[in-house]
């Protein structure tokens, strides 16, 4: 009976301390880590989906293929207030071509930044002694050829 309560009390606390160690391992304090967001509104309410849909400015992030369906200048912008005055601001172009025979060439222009702005600074004993800014900035360019209307 003895070994049966200290093999049920061994299990409970290995299945505590198991899950401490699988919820600590978390990402959160990779560089970059912001991009995992997304971006563009509408692309944000449809999710992970919308890769499959990409035909707006936002496909640069979401799918770069996806910017092969504009047929015109687009341009997208987002911004988003996170905790503590943390802003999240997103912003993409889309270049149609239509000149010199690349009608079906398309150039996208995308940045995301995260920025966090009037940090206090503080030294080893505590006492306030300035203010810093934390920001983390992402830039994407991408190229896309639809080849599908020559076929057509």
């Amino acid at each position: 009976m003895k070994k049966i309560i200290l093999k049920i009390i061994f299990h409970f606390f290995l299945l505590l301390f198991s899950q401490s160690i699988l919820f600590a391992q978390t990402t959160g304090g990779l560089s970059g880590e912001f991009l995992r967001q997304g971006a563009g509104s509408r692309a944000l309410i449809f999710g992970p989906s919308y890769t499959a849909i990409a035909d707006d400015p936002s496909a640069v992030i979401w799918n770069p293929a996806g910017i092969a369906q504009i047929n015109q200048l687009q341009f997208n912008v987002m911004q988003a207030r996170l905790f503590y005055e943390t802003k999240y601001q997103y912003a993409s172009i889309v270049l149609h071509t239509n000149k010199h025979g690349l009608d079906n060439l398309n150039f996208g222009l995308s940045t995301i930044h995260l920025g966090l702005t009037g940090l206090e600074r503080r030294d080893e004993f505590n006492h306030p002694f300035g203010a810093f800014d934390y920001m983390e900035n992402a830039f994407f360019t991408t190229a896309a050829y639809s080849g599908v209307n020559d076929y057509l």
